[in-house]
C-alpha cells in the first residue's frame, strides 16, 4: 500500500502537529485494529515520514481473549504494520477467569496497564491512542449519567500522565476534535482495510447505549456535546490553577509522605476547592491508581466539618489535631514491593536498600523525631505509617546516598 504524498484529510494531519517531537527517540501507538487507531497508526507513520523524523514509531495490540476472533485480528494488525515497516508487539491479557461485570472498564484498565509496563520498560515516554470526536461526547454523558462533578464532565484530556509502577507516561490523544467518519473516510482513500469490533454493537454495554441515543437523537449534536464537555473542561482548568496556588502556598507536604493544612486556611476556601483539595491529598497520600469517587469525597468533608476526629478514606487518614488536618498513610501491612506506589527511589550506594514502616521499629520513633522536628506535632497514629530506610539490614536514621520521592 503506497499512502498518499499529502494526508487524504489535512485535519487529521494537522491533529499531529506538535504531539510527535524531532527529538523524540521513540513513540507507541496503541492499535486493536478498529477504524480510529488504524487512521491514527497510518497517520503517524506518514507524519514521520513527510517530515522525515529520525522517530522510531511502535505499535502496540493487546489481546483481551474476550472474542474468539481476537488472536486473528491481532495478528492481521502485525501483517499491516509489517507491511508499512512499523514495529509491531501484541500484548495478551492473562486472567485466571473472565471477569463477571464491569468486562469493559477492566478489560480497558488491563490495556492500559500493558501497554504503560511495555513503554516504561522500553524508556518510553509518551502513548499515542485514537479517540475521537464521539469518543468525548459519548463519555461526557455517561459520566452525566453518573453524577460526575466538574472535573469528570470536562472533555477527554488530550494529554494525562498516567502512573504506571511508579513511572509516568503520557497518553495522547491527537483525534479527539475529528469524526469517526473523517478517520474512515480517511483509511478508504489510503485503501486500508480495518475490522469493526463486534462488542460496539452489544447493547449491554453502557458505551453502546450511550452511542445509540445520540444516534437516535438528532437534538443533542455530537459536535455540540464535545464542545460543552471542553468549556467545562476549560473551567476545571482555572479551578485547578486556583488550587496549585493553594496548594504550592498553604500545604506542607513533608517528605516522609505526610501533608499537613491549617484548619483556618482549609476552611477560608471555597467549598469546591475545599473538596479538590481533599481529593488530590488522598490520593497522593493513599496511593491509589485514581482519587476516589466523588460522593465518598462529599461525605468525607461532611465528616471533617462535624465533630469527628480521625477519618479514613482511599488508604488515607485523616486527623484533626492542634488546628491542622493531617494526612498520612492508612499502615495496616507494611510496605509492599512497590512502596505503596507513592514514593520513587533510586539507590546510588551500594547497600541493600528496603523501606519499612515505623509501626514496625516504634524504637526509632525519637531519633526520627530529633532529626525532623517538624514532626513533633504529628498525631501518633500517622507518625506510625512514616517510611524507615533499612539499609543493610540496618535502619538509616542519617541520609544514606538514595534519592526518595513522594507521588505528587
Amino acid at each position: 500500500m503506497t499512502l498518499p504524498l499529502i494526508a487524504a484529510d489535512q485535519k487529521i494531519h494537522d491533529s499531529l502537529t506538535g504531539f510527535i517531537r524531532s527529538d523524540d527517540e521513540m513513540i507507541a501507538v496503541a492499535v486493536s485494529g478498529g477504524g480510529d487507531s488504524m487512521a491514527l497508526l497510518l497517520a503517524m507513520h506518514h507524519y514521520i515520514q513527510k517530515l522525515d523524523l529520525s522517530v522510531t514509531l511502535v505499535a502496540l495490540t493487546v489481546d483481551h481473549k474476550l472474542r474468539a476472533d481476537a488472536a486473528v485480528e491481532a495478528a492481521q494488525v502485525a501483517k499491516w504494520c509489517q507491511k508499512l515497516g512499523v514495529e509491531h508487539h501484541i500484548l495478551e491479557w492473562k486472567f485466571e477467569q473472565m471477569p463477571s461485570s464491569g468486562v469493559q472498564q477492566k478489560a480497558r484498565d488491563a490495556r492500559y496497564q500493558l501497554m504503560g509496563e511495555f513503554c516504561t520498560a522500553q524508556h518510553i515516554e509518551k502513548l499515542f491512542v485514537g479517540h475521537n470526536l464521539e469518543d468525548n461526547a459519548e463519555t461526557f454523558l455517561m459520566r452525566l449519567k453518573r453524577g460526575a462533578g466538574l472535573s469528570g464532565l470536562g472533555s477527554i484530556a488530550q494529554i494525562m500522565q498516567r502512573n504506571v509502577n511508579g513511572q509516568l507516561i503520557e497518553i495522547i490523544r491527537p483525534f479527539l476534535s475529528l469524526k469517526r467518519a473523517d478517520l474512515r473516510e480517511y483509511l478508504r482513500q489510503c485503501e486500508q482495510a480495518w475490522f469493526d469490533d463486534v462488542s460496539n454493537l452489544n447493547e449491554k454495554f453502557e458505551r453502546v447505549q450511550i452511542r445509540k441515543f445520540l444516534s437516535e437523537n438528532e437534538v443533542l449534536e455530537n459536535e455540540n456535546v464535545a464542545q460543552s464537555a471542553s468549556r467545562l473542561a476549560r473551567a476545571d482548568d482555572a479551578l485547578e490553577f486556583y488550587l496549585e496556588e493553594f496548594w504550592q502556598a498553604k500545604v506542607d507536604f513533608l517528605p516522609l509522605g505526610i501533608a499537613h493544612v491549617r484548619i483556618s486556611d482549609f476552611a477560608a476556601l471555597p467549598e469546591e476547592l475545599q473538596l479538590r483539595l481533599l481529593a488530590r491529598l488522598i490520593w497522593t497520600i493513599g496511593g491509589q491508581d485514581n482519587p476516589p469517587r466523588w460522593q465518598k469525597i462529599e461525605y468525607l468533608w461532611q465528616q471533617i466539618a462535624g465533630e469527628g476526629r480521625q477519618f479514613c478514606l482511599g488508604h488515607c487518614l485523616v486527623v484533626k489535631k492542634q488546628q491542622s488536618l493531617w494526612f498520612g498513610y492508612e499502615d495496616r501491612q507494611g510496605f509492599d514491593d512497590k512502596w505503596h506506589k507513592r514514593f520513587g527511589a533510586v539507590n546510588l550506594s551500594q547497600k541493600s536498600v528496603q523501606l519499612q514502616s515505623l509501626s514496625m521499629l516504634p524504637e526509632y520513633s525519637d531519633p526520627l523525631l530529633e532529626r525532623h522536628k517538624s514532626l513533633k506535632l504529628c498525631p501518633k497514629v500517622i507518625l506510625q505509617s512514616i517510611g524507615i530506610i533499612v539499609a543493610d539490614g540496618k535502619v538509616e536514621i542519617s541520609d544514606i546516598d538514595l534519592e526518595l520521592k513522594i507521588r505528587r
